[in-house]
């Protein structure tokens, strides 16, 4: 068997974030984009509407990533932008990492107006209009987004299987 060709990753991922009301993306462990981003409206897609914007979280999602992997291909937090729960589960290969599957966009615990005022005036974009796209985030409990992890990471873990040369992906 092989990976799903990249469109089949895509329509597979984007049923998940729409279903589960997450963003996501599939990339290669160097965080090229192995699948078009899948953004829900909101806070999210607000603070990539700019260039900043798209920059710190680029940005956020690497140091995230670097500073947490390793967690036998398991990351749960919050990212670095304004707490919102992520996860990253890795895509296996004949038990080696060949891709990286972060999802996000659920509220932790609310984050201080000074925060989201500071990240609006880095970023370019109105203090209220982030505040108002913050508070619009569905908050889920500690439990429900342990729920959506533990469902990501089965369903990376199902195509641990396969070989990945479709997506052009090497074990060497």
């Amino acid at each position: 068997a092989t990976l799903p060709d990249a469109g089949e990753l895509q329509s597979i991922m984007d049923t998940f974030c729409e279903s589960l009301g997450v963003n996501g993306v599939i990339t290669d462990l160097d965080g090229a984009p192995l699948t078009r981003s899948h953004v829900q409206p909101g806070f999210c897609s607000v603070v990539r509407s700019t260039p900043a914007g798209r920059l710190h979280c680029k940005l956020s999602d690497g140091i995230a990533t670097r500073r947490e992997g390793g967690a036998a291909g398991e990351i749960a937090s919050g990212c670095l932008s304004c707490r919102l729960y992520r996860s990253t589960a890795e895509i296996r290969v004949e038990g080696r990492a060949v891709a990286l599957w972060t999802i996000g966009q659920a509220r932790l615990p609310e984050v201080e107006e000074e925060q989201l005022a500071d990240l609006a005036l880095r970023i370019g974009i109105e203090p209220e209009e982030l505040r108002r796209s913050y508070v619009a985030t569905p908050r889920l409990s500690d439990g429900a987004f342990s729920r959506v992890f533990r469902i990501q990471r089965q369903m990376a873990n199902d195509f641990a299987d396969l070989d990945g040369s479709s997506l052009g992906l090497t074990l060497d």
